[in-house]
């Protein structure tokens, strides 16, 4: 038979203790970490020549031409929309947000 709750000193408000502890360290295991883009050091010029109306592509171009960094129109544009002062753009203009 198994011992009960008390012979090992285990209480309910114990118990409720180290659950609590493991749905934390569970919680924190979930967490998205962040990742350091290529695109980060460019944040201010992708977003300004993006509201001069550069198309993906162009922007794609203008950082190879530029700064010798190859990366794809898809992922400038993944980018840009989950910057905050491009969402709020997105938003206005009637884009969904794609995040």
């Amino acid at each position: 038979m198994s011992a009960p709750l008390n012979a090992k000193g285990l209480t309910p408000a114990s118990l409720s203790t180290k659950l609590a502890g493991v749905r934390e360290r569970r919680r924190l295991s979930r967490r998205r970490r962040y990742r350091r883009s290529k695109l980060d050091r460019y944040r201010a010029e992708l977003v300004a020549l993006r509201r001069m109306g550069a198309s993906y592509p162009e922007l794609s171009m203008y950082v190879w031409r530029e700064h010798r960094k190859r990366v794809d129109p898809t992922t400038v544009r993944r980018y840009l929309i989950k910057l905050p002062e491009v969402a709020q753009e997105a938003d206005h203009a009637g884009i969904p947000n794609a995040c």
